[in-house]
């Protein structure tokens, strides 16, 4: 086996390695990391907040940053976010052991 071969299975072996992979490997599988989504408040239609979907390493799962719940109406272009997505997003993440 030459150098060459042997560098191309070490990268093949990396990139099936959960451990090794990035945040752009995470973005490309889940393209809604780094998205803003908005949901309306279920007693009040005039209020709305925002979730940002961020990649969380430690937990290797992708975790939601909620914000508060504001009068007003979303911005153009937002998307509302879909509940069952929000329900996995909230759920605890299943614990891989080192």
């Amino acid at each position: 086996m030459n150098l060459l071969s042997k560098h191309i299975k070490s990268t093949d072996n990396q990139m099936n390695d959960p451990n090794n992979r990035t945040y752009l490997d995470m973005k490309m599988w889940d393209k809604n990391i780094g998205r803003t989504f908005y949901q309306t408040h279920p007693k009040d239609k005039n209020q709305y907040r925002t979730i940002y979907i961020m990649w969380n390493a430690f937990v290797n799962a992708p975790r939601p940053m909620i914000s508060n719940f504001i009068t007003g109406t979303p911005p153009d272009g937002m998307e509302p976010i879909n509940p069952l997505y929000f329900s996995r997003l909230n759920r605890v993440p299943q614990y891989s052991p080192f």
